[in-house]
């Protein structure tokens, strides 16, 4: 008996993706796939992310324009990141209230104004205003993009739906390095800003023509300002500590830590209080939505471990090229990009948990492979662990979010995408910090200063650290995957 029930879900995972993979694809009615309204989203989530990843190429560029110190210039990318996690809840609950089509078209002119005055900004300080303005309609998109998908693509094609808007993600991380730095050698820096402009505008016309109203919320409902102040500070304050846990040789800022804890627990008491709350801490008693969502957070908790380290590694050990090593580094989004879509289109026919899972599983390899390196290790072995770590990653996360968004009534659309974001920001940000805490504390022992003389100079101390802060991250993997499973049974699918 126990030899057969092992396959008995690998088989199934294999015979539907067999399916899925079928050239005729006879149970999907392309009337029913709104793609007017998913090319509107994808325009302005493409326009968002290229953004995101087009401005870190250009960095040196700004400092050397503006001749800023290198602290000063960093908030060009930490304000734009601030201002959208502390706003996301606060603009997915305005987007239930007045529409998700407002919200979207507002966020899009926002960040689209805001492209222009960082394109003409005369200052650093002044570009960094800027790109908190940007950041404003970055989390009113963001907010807004997967409630669209959501309410917009029927049931049975949501995850597909989803799927391909991950598939528009890849492709802005994909793209932005390389064109940022083609428009960086013939027009300059502020041409990364004035892109945005002709895809902003043609996107908010598209979208007056095109989108649907999508409001589900009923009149009367108020905004929650306090629970709105209290939110956006204790994510503006936790991501300021995690920034400055990644600072070598600062003190740990245990104090920025507690308040932010002090101000997540006042937010949680306005909400529990409040008449029209952000967000209705009801929604958490749903295991489908709860446990997505903490799953969502250790992915990002973990998955941003690599992206932060694997540069030191392939530069200072390796001795790879910059230009080389972006290119190495280009491997997971790549993978993530083609396979977002069908993993998204296989959750609608197999349900959520086994593929999240499963995804999560193979990251675990991910980590295997990256715990497994050492300074004379082939390349193939970090090729091995992007390609498992874009796999696992891109079979997770699709199935994942739509299992978030699946778990809420339409009225909570917006709250619900916000939430995906948040997730994802404040794991990025909470890996940063462990990971670099992780990293700091085995090189010390080891008997490395710095990261960057590790990786040069002394790759014994380098390697500890390295091994030390990929077994974390293998650690909080691992525990995503229980998450992932304990969620509990899928819904019954629906055909409509």
């Amino acid at each position: 008996m126990k030899q057969d029930s092992g396959p008995l879900w690998s088989k199934a995972v294999v015979l539907s993706i067999f399916q899925e993979l079928e050239v005729r694809e006879k149970n999907i009615d392309e009337q029913n796939i709104p793609w007017a309204s998913f090319f509107c989203v994808a325009l302005g989530v493409y326009m968002a992310t290229l953004d995101g990843s087009i401005v870190a190429v250009a960095l040196p560029s700004i400092r050397a324009d503006f001749g800023a110190r290198l602290g000063l210039i960093q908030w060009v990318l930490s304000i734009y990141m601030l201002v959208i996690t502390g706003l996301l809840l606060a603009a997915g609950r305005v987007a239930d209230i007045v529409g998700q089509k407002g919200v979207f078209l507002g966020g899009l002119s926002v960040f689209t104004a805001g492209s222009l005055l960082c394109a003409a900004a005369p200052t650093a300080v002044t570009l960094i205003v800027a790109r908190g303005i940007q950041g404003i309609g970055g989390a009113m998109l963001m907010a807004a993009a997967p409630a669209i998908v959501t309410a917009t693509f029927p049931p049975s094609h949501r995850g597909r739906g989803l799927g391909l808007t991950g598939t528009v993600v890849g492709l802005g991380l994909t793209t932005g390095p390389p064109l940022g730095g083609l428009l960086l050698d013939l027009l300059g820096w502020r041409a990364i800003f004035y892109i945005n402009l002709p895809i902003g505008i043609g996107a908010v016309a598209y979208g007056l023509a095109k989108l649907p109203p999508l409001k589900f919320t009923k009149p009367g409902q108020r905004f929650d300002l306090s629970g709105t102040l209290l939110f956006s500070a204790a994510c503006a304050t936790l991501l300021t500590a995690s920034s400055k846990m990644g600072e070598h040789g600062s003190s740990p800022p245990y104090l920025i830590f507690i308040v932010s804890a002090i101000l997540f627990g006042g937010f949680v008491l306005r909400e529990k209080r409040a008449a029209d709350p952000l967000i209705r801490l009801s929604l958490f008693k749903n295991r489908r939505f709860t446990f997505a969502l903490a799953a969502s957070l250790l992915t990002f908790i973990s998955g941003i471990v690599s992206i932060l380290f694997l540069p030191f590694y392939l530069t200072g050990v390796v001795g790879l090229s910059t230009s080389t090593m972006g290119m190495v580094m280009m491997v997971t989004p790549l993978v993530m990009m083609s396979l977002a879509h069908w993993a998204g289109g296989l959750s609608d026919r197999i349900g959520y948990r086994l593929l999240t899972t499963t995804g999560l599983i193979i990251r675990a390899g991910a980590f295997v492979a990256f715990i497994l390196i050492d300074p004379d290790s082939s390349l193939a072995l970090t090729f091995a662990g992007l390609l498992l770590l874009g796999v696992g990653t891109a079979i997770f996360m699709s199935p994942n979010t739509s299992s978030v968004m699946g778990a809420v009534p339409p009225q909570m659309l917006g709250v619900a995408g916000s939430l995906t974001a948040v997730a994802r920001n404040l794991g990025m940000a909470l890996g940063v910090a462990l990971g670099a805490a992780v990293f700091d504390i085995a090189l010390v022992k080891a008997g490395g200063t710095s990261i960057g003389t590790a990786s040069l100079s002394n790759h014994p101390a380098f390697m500890t650290g390295w091994r030390a802060a990929m077994g974390m991250a293998l650690a909080v993997c691992l525990s995503s995957v229980v998450i992932s499973h304990l969620r509990g049974k899928d819904p019954e699918r629906s055909d409509n």
